[in-house]
């Protein structure tokens, strides 16, 4: 079930929804994107699910986006390519693209949106939908995502030992040390 947080920023930051997409064949990102073009209300952003670090990532990063977009400070046009480029800890809208944006051989996806209204969100949903069977586990992190989210997010064997040692778990380790860069990215801007 697509998950609506309100984030209580106001304007086009009030809510997010996340969304897990395990994708249907024959389905491409291209094609979903242009699908959502044209609502009114709702900034969408498709993001590979196996580089979601769990709903938190994207909470933090949408935080983040909203205040840089509050402050006048954004770098995207879109708020949902704001929350795409805090999500990756990148500053260029390319790099996070190419980093965290969902790839042509993509069999899951995350896909983000932002709204004033929580029935803008409703709307946008119906349209995720149409590609996919929606799966918000795809969404929290696995052991399955290890490797891909260490790889992307240069996460060192030291880091990920040291941080393991502070919170118990290997998988909350690894969360919190991209939460961490995502965190960190604010201040590289």
């Amino acid at each position: 079930m697509m998950q609506i947080i309100e984030l209580g920023g106001g304007g086009r930051f009030n809510f997010i929804s996340i969304m897990g997409i395990r994708v249907k064949p024959g389905a491409n990102a291209d094609a979903f994107l242009k699908s959502m073009a044209d609502l009114r209300g709702a900034s969408v952003q498709l993001l590979d699910a196996d580089l979601v670090a769990g709903k938190e990532h994207l909470v933090t990063a949408a935080l983040l986006a909203a205040k840089s977009w509050g402050a006048g400070e954004a770098v995207a046009k879109s708020p949902s390519t704001e929350v795409l480029l805090y999500a990756s800890g990148e500053r260029q809208i390319k790099e996070a693209i190419r980093k965290l944006g969902a790839k042509p051989n993509s069999a899951s996806w995350c896909a983000i949106a932002v709204a004033e209204q929580r029935r803008d969100l409703e709307e946008a949903h119906q349209r995720m939908a149409e590609f996919g069977d929606e799966d918000d586990r795809l969404v929290e992190i696995s052991a399955r995502k290890k490797n891909a989210l260490i790889s992307a997010f240069s996460i060192s064997t030291a880091e990920l030992s040291l941080a393991e040692g502070l919170v118990g778990t290997e998988e909350i380790a690894l969360k919190s040390l991209v939460l961490e860069k995502t965190a960190l990215s604010d201040l590289y801007r």
